[in-house]
């Protein structure tokens, strides 16, 4: 994952990156937060809640 972000924010040149997280998903919420991703609002998306993660370059 780490990877990705370095290719978004290096490569791709972009300021800002999400990721969406179902509350439940405990794992992807640590790991999101591992990689300095905060918790920024709550969204439906496909019928269900999810969190959505962003990180800033």
């Amino acid at each position: 994952m780490k990877t990705i972000l370095e290719h978004a924010f290096e490569t791709l040149r972009m300021g800002r990156v999400l990721c969406l997280i179902r509350p439940e998903n405990e794992p992807s919420r640590r790991l999101a937060e591992k990689l300095d991703m905060v918790p920024e609002q709550q969204t439906e998306y496909a019928s269900f809640q999810h969190i959505i993660y962003t990180r800033v370059h």
